[in-house]
Protein backbone atom coordinates (compact mmCIF):
# COMPACT_ATOMS: atom_id res chain seq x y z
CA UNK A 1 0.00 0.00 0.00
CA UNK A 2 1.31 3.29 -1.16
CA UNK A 3 0.16 6.61 0.82
CA UNK A 4 1.14 10.11 -0.04
CA UNK A 5 2.74 10.49 4.06
CA UNK A 6 4.60 7.96 6.09
CA UNK A 7 4.31 7.43 10.04
CA UNK A 8 6.59 7.22 12.00
CA UNK A 9 5.99 5.83 15.28
CA UNK A 10 8.89 7.66 17.46
CA UNK A 11 9.85 6.40 21.26
CA UNK A 12 11.59 9.04 22.79
CA UNK A 13 12.97 9.09 26.18
CA UNK A 14 13.74 12.30 28.60
CA UNK A 15 15.18 13.21 31.52
CA UNK A 16 15.46 16.48 33.32
CA UNK A 17 18.06 17.71 31.33
CA UNK A 18 15.80 16.99 27.41
CA UNK A 19 15.84 14.44 25.08
CA UNK A 20 17.72 11.21 25.81
CA UNK A 21 16.81 8.75 23.14
CA UNK A 22 14.96 9.00 20.01
CA UNK A 23 14.37 5.97 18.72
CA UNK A 24 11.73 4.83 15.41
CA UNK A 25 10.10 1.50 16.33
CA UNK A 26 8.02 1.67 12.87
CA UNK A 27 6.80 3.17 10.26
CA UNK A 28 3.11 2.83 8.30
CA UNK A 29 1.43 4.26 5.10
CA UNK A 30 -1.66 4.47 7.53
CA UNK A 31 -2.71 6.68 10.10
CA UNK A 32 -5.01 4.26 11.72
CA UNK A 33 -2.44 1.70 11.64
CA UNK A 34 0.40 4.00 12.83
CA UNK A 35 -2.19 4.42 16.02
CA UNK A 36 -2.79 1.47 17.02
CA UNK A 37 0.91 0.59 16.47
CA UNK A 38 1.80 3.61 18.77
CA UNK A 39 -0.46 2.61 21.66
CA UNK A 40 1.03 -0.92 21.57
CA UNK A 41 4.90 0.28 21.21
CA UNK A 42 6.28 0.28 24.68
CA UNK A 43 5.17 -3.51 24.87
CA UNK A 44 6.87 -3.76 21.50
CA UNK A 45 9.94 -2.53 22.97
CA UNK A 46 10.22 -4.66 25.91
CA UNK A 47 8.55 -2.71 28.46
CA UNK A 48 6.36 -3.74 31.41
CA UNK A 49 4.27 -1.12 31.33
CA UNK A 50 2.32 -2.25 34.56
CA UNK A 51 5.68 -1.19 36.61
CA UNK A 52 5.20 2.44 35.52
CA UNK A 53 3.48 4.48 38.04
CA UNK A 54 1.85 6.94 35.32
CA UNK A 55 1.07 5.59 32.18
CA UNK A 56 -1.73 7.31 29.77
CA UNK A 57 -2.74 6.12 26.83
CA UNK A 58 -4.85 8.51 24.19
CA UNK A 59 -8.04 7.03 23.16
CA UNK A 60 -9.73 9.69 20.87
CA UNK A 61 -9.67 11.51 24.32
CA UNK A 62 -11.04 15.12 24.68
CA UNK A 63 -8.44 15.84 27.59
CA UNK A 64 -5.29 14.95 26.38
CA UNK A 65 -2.59 17.62 27.50
CA UNK A 66 0.50 15.60 26.34
CA UNK A 67 0.55 16.83 22.54
CA UNK A 68 -0.91 16.44 19.49
CA UNK A 69 1.49 13.79 17.82
CA UNK A 70 1.84 11.39 21.43
CA UNK A 71 -0.44 9.04 21.71
CA UNK A 72 1.39 6.96 24.96
CA UNK A 73 3.13 8.80 27.69
CA UNK A 74 4.71 7.02 30.87
CA UNK A 75 6.96 7.59 33.40
CA UNK A 76 9.51 6.10 35.31
CA UNK A 77 9.91 5.96 39.63
CA UNK A 78 12.95 7.94 38.55
CA UNK A 79 11.76 10.72 36.64
CA UNK A 80 12.39 9.37 33.41
CA UNK A 81 9.62 10.01 30.66
CA UNK A 82 8.85 7.80 27.56
CA UNK A 83 6.78 9.34 24.95
CA UNK A 84 5.56 7.48 21.85
CA UNK A 85 4.42 10.08 19.28
CA UNK A 86 3.73 9.52 15.56
CA UNK A 87 6.20 12.09 13.33
CA UNK A 88 4.19 12.27 9.50
CA UNK A 89 6.65 12.74 6.81
CA UNK A 90 6.66 13.33 3.10
CA UNK A 91 6.64 10.02 1.23
CA UNK A 92 9.09 11.17 -1.50
CA UNK A 93 10.42 8.09 -2.46
CA UNK A 94 7.38 6.56 -3.01
CA UNK A 95 7.45 3.50 -0.56
CA UNK A 96 5.24 0.89 0.05
CA UNK A 97 3.91 -1.17 3.09
CA UNK A 98 2.97 -4.44 3.55
CA UNK A 99 -0.94 -4.73 1.91
CA UNK A 100 -1.88 -6.29 5.39
CA UNK A 101 -0.03 -4.08 7.77
CA UNK A 102 0.93 -1.09 6.24
CA UNK A 103 3.90 -1.67 7.51
CA UNK A 104 7.31 -0.25 5.26
CA UNK A 105 10.23 -3.63 5.53
CA UNK A 106 13.55 -3.68 4.69
CA UNK A 107 16.45 -1.02 5.63
CA UNK A 108 15.20 2.50 6.36
CA UNK A 109 17.01 5.53 7.00
CA UNK A 110 16.11 8.39 8.93
CA UNK A 111 17.06 11.91 9.24
CA UNK A 112 16.41 13.34 12.48
CA UNK A 113 17.04 17.26 13.55
CA UNK A 114 17.11 17.99 16.67
CA UNK A 115 16.64 21.99 17.83
CA UNK A 116 17.62 23.07 21.24
CA UNK A 117 16.25 26.59 22.00
CA UNK A 118 18.44 28.07 23.84
CA UNK A 119 17.15 31.13 23.08
CA UNK A 120 13.74 30.28 24.73
CA UNK A 121 14.97 28.41 27.96
CA UNK A 122 18.58 28.94 28.85
CA UNK A 123 18.49 25.17 30.20
CA UNK A 124 18.46 23.53 27.40
CA UNK A 125 14.98 21.66 28.37
CA UNK A 126 13.28 23.34 25.18
CA UNK A 127 13.87 20.90 22.50
CA UNK A 128 12.28 19.44 19.41
CA UNK A 129 13.34 16.37 17.46
CA UNK A 130 11.42 15.15 14.03
CA UNK A 131 12.22 13.27 10.97
CA UNK A 132 12.92 15.26 8.10
CA UNK A 133 13.09 12.41 5.55
CA UNK A 134 13.02 8.62 5.00
CA UNK A 135 15.18 7.09 2.65
CA UNK A 136 16.07 3.20 1.39
CA UNK A 137 19.75 4.24 0.71
CA UNK A 138 21.90 5.68 3.11
CA UNK A 139 24.09 7.54 0.98
CA UNK A 140 20.88 9.40 0.14
CA UNK A 141 20.26 10.15 3.72
CA UNK A 142 23.45 11.68 4.26
CA UNK A 143 23.13 13.77 1.28
CA UNK A 144 19.86 14.65 3.14
CA UNK A 145 21.24 15.65 6.14
CA UNK A 146 23.92 17.56 5.10
CA UNK A 147 21.61 20.02 2.99
CA UNK A 148 18.53 19.53 5.20
CA UNK A 149 19.22 22.99 7.82
CA UNK A 150 19.33 25.23 4.65
CA UNK A 151 16.73 26.63 2.49
CA UNK A 152 16.54 29.15 -0.18
CA UNK A 153 16.84 32.52 2.24
CA UNK A 154 19.25 30.24 4.53
CA UNK A 155 23.08 29.11 3.74
CA UNK A 156 25.80 27.11 5.63
CA UNK A 157 27.47 30.86 6.40
CA UNK A 158 24.18 32.03 8.32
CA UNK A 159 25.59 29.85 11.00
CA UNK A 160 27.37 31.01 14.10
CA UNK A 161 29.22 27.34 13.93
CA UNK A 162 28.90 23.86 11.90
CA UNK A 163 30.88 21.04 12.71
CA UNK A 164 30.26 17.91 10.21
CA UNK A 165 31.27 14.88 11.62
CA UNK A 166 32.77 12.30 9.61
CA UNK A 167 30.34 9.38 8.88
CA UNK A 168 29.75 5.55 7.50
CA UNK A 169 26.57 3.53 7.04
CA UNK A 170 27.60 1.10 10.12
CA UNK A 171 27.49 4.97 12.18
CA UNK A 172 23.79 5.11 11.23
CA UNK A 173 22.65 2.23 13.06
CA UNK A 174 24.44 4.02 16.48
CA UNK A 175 22.53 7.25 15.51
CA UNK A 176 25.72 8.84 15.15
CA UNK A 177 25.38 12.88 14.82
CA UNK A 178 26.53 13.78 11.36
CA UNK A 179 25.83 17.51 11.40
CA UNK A 180 25.85 20.25 14.44
CA UNK A 181 25.09 24.23 14.19
CA UNK A 182 24.36 27.17 16.19
CA UNK A 183 22.17 29.37 14.52
CA UNK A 184 22.26 33.46 14.82
CA UNK A 185 19.24 33.60 16.94
CA UNK A 186 21.54 31.19 19.61
CA UNK A 187 19.39 27.67 18.46
CA UNK A 188 21.47 24.25 18.32
CA UNK A 189 20.87 21.87 15.80
CA UNK A 190 21.62 18.49 15.69
CA UNK A 191 21.13 15.96 12.25
CA UNK A 192 21.50 12.45 12.41
CA UNK A 193 20.94 9.69 10.49
CA UNK A 194 19.38 6.66 12.13
CA UNK A 195 19.42 3.28 10.49
CA UNK A 196 17.28 0.75 11.27
CA UNK A 197 15.75 -2.99 9.97
CA UNK A 198 12.00 -2.65 10.10
CA UNK A 199 10.82 -6.59 9.50
CA UNK A 200 7.55 -7.75 9.26
CA UNK A 201 5.44 -8.57 12.75
CA UNK A 202 3.57 -11.41 12.33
Amino acid sequence: MESETLYHIALIKTNGHGIEDFDIQGTYTDFTKAKAAARDALSEAGYCTESFPVLEIRNDREDWIYGADTFVHAETAGGTALTVAIKPTLNHQKLKGDRDTCRICGNLFYVLQQTVSYDIDSSGNTADMHVDCTCTKYAKAKESALSCLTDRTINMDDFHSLIQYPASEEDAYSNNPILYAVGANGRHYLVSVLGKRQWLQI
